[in-house]
């Protein structure tokens, strides 16, 4: 006759069990961490845990030399895992902020070429697969500050001043403070029309930034030396002043 070989039973990990039937909720409290380029002290984090969502219902920590609040919904367990963004950064050093957030892409503006202080405000939908951000499903709105702010080998300017004033130092560029409004849909980032005060060169900028092709931005600069302003406290004269003289417009 068969002897029946009785079967094992098939573990089931307990946690994995509970995290599939039930919602988990935690206060985190972390003093130190690093994930990626991304590091921060004195973390606090109030969230939830689902099957198909990871919710971060408050999350405060100090980085980068400044502090950042965040609220954030990840999906998980699908291909692509859509997710919702809004940050709030007061007084951040932008370029280690940038370099924490891997530029957000960006091949132009990157944590090489700005420095300065950054306060800014971001409400973002996307998608991700496998820690990966999809370019064009990037959407949503950010406006931002920045102080102190310095351009280092800024390619996209310093090509054109070596051209058009080879006597002004583009290599290093102070600038005042700047601000400004984006709107992004499907990955085309559009800046709304800001000024570009800088120790060399005054600009206005408005137009589309394509992280996937599709960049149309209109620039005039001013040619007007800024040297000439330094001496006069009022503002309303350097303002009146700005447009003064010959202006280029360029398409990038």
């Amino acid at each position: 006759s068969k002897t029946k070989i009785p079967t094992k039973k098939k573990k089931t990990n307990i946690f994995d069990k509970l995290i599939n039937t039930q919602k988990l909720s935690a206060k985190v409290k972390i003093y130190q961490f690093k994930h990626k380029k991304f590091t921060g002290k004195n973390l606090i984090a109030n969230m939830e845990l689902t099957s198909k969502q990871i919710k971060l219902k408050e999350l405060f920590v100090n980085s980068c030399n400044g502090t950042l609040k965040v609220f954030a919904e990840i999906d998980h367990g699908k291909v692509d895992n859509s997710f919702q963004l809004k940050v709030n950064a007061s007084k951040v050093d932008v370029q280690k902020f940038l370099y924490a957030f891997d530029n957000f892409k960006s091949k132009s503006i990157t944590n090489n070429s700005i420095r300065g202080q950054l306060s800014l405000q971001a409400n973002i939908t996307g998608k991700e697969h496998n820690g990966t951000i999809k370019n064009k499903a990037l959407n949503g709105t950010f406006n931002f500050q920045l102080t102190n702010g310095a351009f280092i080998d800024f390619k996209p300017i310093e090509n054109v001043g070596k051209h058009v004033f080879p006597k002004r130092d583009f290599k290093n560029i102070s600038i005042d403070q700047l601000k400004g409004d984006v709107t992004i849909k499907n990955g085309l980032f559009t800046v709304a029309p800001m000024q570009i005060n800088t120790s060399v060169i005054k600009m206005d900028v408005e137009g589309d930034y394509g992280m996937n092709g599709g960049t149309e931005l209109n620039i005039d600069v001013h040619l007007r030396n800024p040297d000439k302003d330094k001496k006069d406290i009022s503002k309303t004269v350097v303002a009146e002043n700005r447009k003064k003289g010959v202006s280029i417009h360029l398409q990038v």
